[in-house]
């Protein structure tokens, strides 16, 4: 039973990274609790994933992730084969019984193959503006738990006890007339 293994969910993320940076919407909703801006969608989801299910495989979605980023910069332009490359693989005789099938489509002329994916330099420019954003985050959660924790200031003026009376506490309305916990305190 101790098996590893990765699902579909790696292509998953990793296309979940391509539609993420191409697509024009500027910021995606995380299960509806939060926004998140585009570009970072892929690793918010990886995390809540990773919270609510942890028996998932996190690896598998972090080299969809990954590859999906190399994929996004043109990395893995050297190992995807070129539109005219395919062109010619198409007459190829050893794929004729797979290219004169009815439901094989062709590589259209003019295709636009490396119109969407951006220059490897951007590469380095995306990763430091993730690691601001990744570092601003964990800083903001810091001081969010030091307030918490420690109050704003010397003294935490946020907890007060305000009584009317030394002796009873104003917070709670007095019990009604005739109620048992009277009568059993008489």
């Amino acid at each position: 039973m101790y098996q590893h293994s990765v699902g579909f969910s790696g292509v998953i993320f990793q296309l979940s990274v391509l539609e993420a940076n191409l697509n024009p919407n500027s910021a995606r909703s995380v299960f509806g609790f939060f926004r998140v801006p585009a570009y970072l969608y892929p690793w918010a989801l990886l995390i809540a994933i990773q919270f609510i299910l942890p028996q998932v495989s996190f690896v598998g979605h972090l080299s969809g992730i990954f590859v999906g980023t190399l994929q996004l910069y043109g990395v893995l332009e050297i190992i995807i084969p070129t539109d005219p490359y395919l062109k010619v693989m198409e007459e190829w005789r050893c794929l004729r019984l797979l290219t004169s099938s009815v439901s094989f489509v062709r590589t259209p002329d003019g295709s636009d193959a490396g119109a969407h994916s951006r220059h490897p330099g951007e590469l380095r420019t995306a990763l430091l503006r993730s690691v601001q954003i990744l570092w601003k985050f964990i800083r903001d959660v810091l001081v969010t738990l030091s307030v918490i924790v420690f109050g704003r200031g010397r003294s935490n003026e946020n907890i007060q006890l305000v009584t009317a009376n030394e002796d009873e506490w104003a917070g709670l309305p007095p019990p009604p007339p005739g109620n048992c916990a009277e009568s059993a305190t008489v």
